[in-house]
């Protein structure tokens, strides 16, 4: 690990991967189990060579929630050494060194305490109680510090719905993998993430084509919340954002009932790329109607080979090939091979693909 702000903290990952757990025995008394934290934490302050402390460190970590309040008090040493180690063992305990957020918090938010990153880290490794650092970890998301600056983004992508505000707020970072992770995080946590909708919305229209679309797929994961705002996006002004629009809503087959009318309409889409995604997102299984399939059919003379393809795969999806069957025997003679075979496998009864 390298030298962290002008001090040697004397932390090494690789040695804590190959550290051995010491576990608590189970049922041991209270005196046994305050003896044990105790031994251990003079392993800490006093190592006889820096690996124990790591050691150290690692075993202190299995005492869970009854090591953090002498971990939050080792925080607290003149020792950077001696609180690294703390920090290492609240980020090992997982979610049990929840009581030590703020604390951790604390520090960092401090620019110029050295022991920054590491409490980031341990953030990181609480993950989602640790979600009321996430407005500190805002902040260093947008700081000059660019490791520092992916560290918080890491440690904000672990937390729960609490940390929503700030994912959205990082749709504005001036980094696209900012911007890309941020977007991540938000469609992981679903419609768990209230009030992000707009945000996404504008995010969708990112000059950075992995985000514009990452930010669909996760208005998309929100489901039914989103479901009438995607189905407006189908309609607006830019091309781009109509695309993104449609191949959210193929993703989401809860979203496609209620924007069917708006896809049959954008089959007729001045871009053919809208048009093949309206196609492909009207072939959700048991979604379709008497209407969604005439317009599939009527697509199937579309004159992009790409829209016709998805059309008439869409119409085997819904089961709706006896009432294609004229339209896909045509197809036999398309000019293009592509949508040629489609039709053949179809109408033999074999898979759409």
């Amino acid at each position: 690990m390298k030298m962290r702000n002008a001090i040697v903290v004397g932390i090494s990952w690789v040695a804590l991967a190959a550290s051995s757990v010491v576990m608590p025995a189970l049922g041991a008394s209270p005196n046994l189990l305050a003896d044990s934290i105790a031994e251990i934490v003079e392993r800490i302050r006093f190592p006889q060579e820096l690996p124990d402390r790591v050691r150290a460190a690692e075993d202190l970590a299995t005492f869970g929630e009854a090591a953090v309040p002498v971990l939050r008090e080792l925080l607290q040493s003149d020792d950077p050494s001696v609180r690294d180690a703390a920090c290492l063992s609240l980020g090992r305990m997982g979610p049990q060194g929840q009581d030590a957020v703020a604390d951790l918090t604390q520090i960092a938010g401090n620019s110029k305490d050295p022991l920054q990153e590491m409490a980031v880290y341990a953030l990181r490794g609480i993950g989602e109680p640790a979600t009321p650092a996430a407005s500190v970890l805002g902040e260093l998301v947008f700081g000059e510090n660019a490791r520092l600056s992916a560290l918080a983004m890491q440690t904000l992508g672990k937390m729960g719905p609490g940390a929503a505000p700030v994912l959205a707020r990082l749709l504005e970072h001036s980094d696209p993998e900012i911007r890309l992770g941020a977007v991540c995080a938000l469609e992981r946590l679903g419609p768990t993430a209230a009030g992000v909708a707009p945000a996404l919305v504008r995010a969708m229209s990112d000059t950075d084509r992995s985000v514009g679309e990452s930010a669909a797929l996760a208005l998309a994961a929100q489901k039914m919340n989103s479901a009438e705002t995607l189905t407006d996006l189908l309609d607006h002004d830019s091309v781009t954002t109509r695309r993104r629009a449609a191949m959210a809503i193929s993703q989401e087959t809860a979203v496609v009932e209620q924007s069917a009318p708006a896809l049959s309409d954008a089959l007729e889409d001045p871009d053919s790329v809208v048009r093949y995604w309206a196609a492909r997102a009207l072939g959700a299984p048991n979604k379709a109607t008497p209407h969604t399939i005439q317009n599939l059919i009527m697509a199937l003379n579309d004159q992009d080979a790409d829209v016709r393809w998805q059309a008439a795969a869409s119409l085997a999806r819904v089961n709706a090939v006896d009432e294609a069957k004229a339209s896909l025997s045509k197809l036999l003679q398309d000019p293009n091979p592509m949508v040629r075979a489609q039709a053949e496998r179809i109408l033999s009864q074999r898979p759409a693909g």
